[in-house]
């Protein structure tokens, strides 16, 4: 699919009809910011996994805009692409952790970071005891 073809099109999303073209914006941000903070040394700066699920409901609402969901255009595959490059299969369900709401049915809601700042707070999550009662 070509960008022009994509400029009209909208998903209901936070309340209000958004241009699909700004989802994909805000997607490509998120993932770009969290391959840069996930080396970063000041951790306080950083987004965390409360910043994480939303990126992952922004692509959700991405999906839903797609007029082929399975063959996204090429400037959403390769954020996609550069999604799955820092990211890893989330094999303890450590999201579920952090948001009980979202399905997490999407392959990009079943992957966290390999390194970085989210990946550490997800790692300190999963490992109360309280946390994995319920497993």
């Amino acid at each position: 699919m070509r960008l022009a073809e994509m400029e009209s099109r909208t998903v209901f999303f936070g309340g209000k009809d958004r241009p699909v073209l700004d989802l994909a914006d805000s997607w490509a941000g998120h993932v770009l910011r969290f391959i840069r903070e996930g080396s970063s040394t000041d951790v306080e700066a950083c987004w965390g996994a409360h910043d994480y699920v939303p990126a992952l409901i922004i692509r959700d609402a991405l999906q839903r805009g797609l007029p082929d969901p399975t063959s996204p255009p090429a400037f959403i595959d390769i954020t996609d692409q550069m999604f799955r490059s820092f990211t890893q299969p989330d094999e303890h369900a450590d999201l579920r952790l952090v948001d009980h709401d979202h399905p997490h049915d999407e392959w990009w809601c079943r992957r966290i970071p390999k390194a970085g700042p989210i990946a550490a707070e997800l790692q300190q999550l999963y490992q109360r005891p309280h946390a994995r009662r319920g497993r």
